[in-house]
């Protein structure tokens, strides 16, 4: 399955594409990497910006999609963020003619749409990092949006998972995260 991608402050990726293809690769999080373009970002709200993000399509299957899922917990303003997840974020210092050709290529294939899902949102990006603390907040979001069967299946599942990676695309799978 193909998905678009936007990584920040990725200096020379077209010339690095290999490399970027081999690291994917090693992580498992695609079996294929294409560059499709970059843009340098404006200076954002406190004086940031001026850095090169760029979109790539990734091919992977279900497992990896998980795992790159996971990375935009751990791995700061460079991680990998899906392509809607990116331009949701980040308009205010996204060109305004590249924001207008995401739209104009992207718009209605699902990339750019928020998904159509029942999940309600919680926070847990910039929280605390306790599994437990996480999968706290992800019970309260889902016992909150009036699905207490849910944060019960969702608490028995969590106690389930082999590793703080699985269980983060365990939380993704019940509620909407930002």
């Amino acid at each position: 399955m193909k998905h678009l991608i936007v990584c920040e402050a990725l200096i020379q990726a077209k010339e690095q594409i290999q490399t970027i293809k081999d690291f994917f690769k090693e992580q498992d999080w695609a079996t294929d990497v294409e560059y499709v373009t970059e843009w340098k970002t404006l200076a954002g709200q406190d004086g940031e910006g001026g850095r090169n993000d760029t979109l790539l399509e990734i091919t992977c299957d279900n497992n990896q999609i998980g795992k790159i899922s996971v990375q935009r917990f751990g791995m700061g303003s460079n991680s990998p963020r899906w392509l809607g997840d990116y331009v949701h974020n980040n308009k205010e210092i996204i060109p305004p003619n590249t924001l207008e050709n995401l739209y104009k290529q992207y718009a209605g294939r699902d990339y750019l749409e928020s998904p159509k899902v029942d999940k309600p949102k919680c926070k847990l990006v910039g929280t605390d990092g306790n599994v437990f603390a996480l999968g706290g907040r992800v019970m309260s979001a889902l016992r909150k949006a009036g699905q207490a069967d849910k944060a019960t299946e969702f608490s028995k599942k969590l106690f389930q998972c082999g590793s703080y990676d699985e269980a983060l695309v365990l939380m993704q799978e019940y509620v909407e995260v930002y």
